[in-house]
């Protein structure tokens, strides 16, 4: 399938996980997501015998997973685990602003999801991401001054996704997808997803 564009990106935070069942609290969507990258590592073991390959195993490890989005408003962050809350903000004349701290233990487990939009045979699919459990930590922090011409400057979070068995079968699991095609697709995706990470 061809890639064509990438929304609706969510996390929500684990709340519970026993019995090969993961609960989650609740989701909130990102703004305007812009990239969402998982790269799998896998664990390869090779056995020789008679000078030839006698048996051969690929194993999956885990996930290294990045995302971006043009804004990172500190709420969501609380929401990642990326940061803390040192002063609540309030309303009024002379507000006191919210102040956030980075929390430099970053132990926040969460569920992520996000819908992809596809191109097969020339019809749209909407296929909606999940990936079960993940903790993310804050990117590198770089401002520059204002040009000539526009250099936008987007936050980035990256992370581990963790294999989790969910099924009692004793193969674990990084992350499922959905495809969407027709009328509707594009909704219908976005809700399977909403329901998944109990977004209301």
């Amino acid at each position: 399938m061809a890639g064509f564009g990438l929304e609706h990106l969510v996390v929500a935070p684990i709340s519970a996980e026993a019995n090969n069942t993961i609960t989650y609290g609740t989701g909130a969507v990102a703004e305007h997501a812009r990239r969402a990258a998982i790269t799998y590592n896998w664990d390869e073991g090779r056995l020789n015998g008679d000078n030839k390959l006698a048996e051969y195993r690929r194993r999956l490890n885990d996930a290294d997973i990045e995302l971006e989005t043009t804004e990172l408003p500190g709420e969501m962050a609380v929401t990642m685990g990326l940061e803390k809350v040192k002063t609540a903000a309030t309303t009024g004349t002379g507000a006191t602003p919210a102040v956030y701290t980075l929390k430099t233990n970053s132990n926040v487990s969460l569920g992520v999801g996000y819908v992809c939009w596809d191109v097969i045979n020339n019809e749209d699919v909407y296929t909606a991401v999940l990936v079960h459990k993940v903790t993310l930590t804050r990117n590198n922090e770089e401002r520059t001054t204002k040009e000539d011409t526009v250099n936008w400057q987007c936050p980035t979070v990256s992370g581990k996704a963790w294999p989790v068995d969910l099924d009692a079968s004793g193969e674990d699991q990084i992350r499922d997808y959905a495809e969407f095609t027709g009328s509707g697709a594009r909704a219908a995706a976005i809700a399977w997803i909403d329901g998944k990470l109990n977004v209301s």
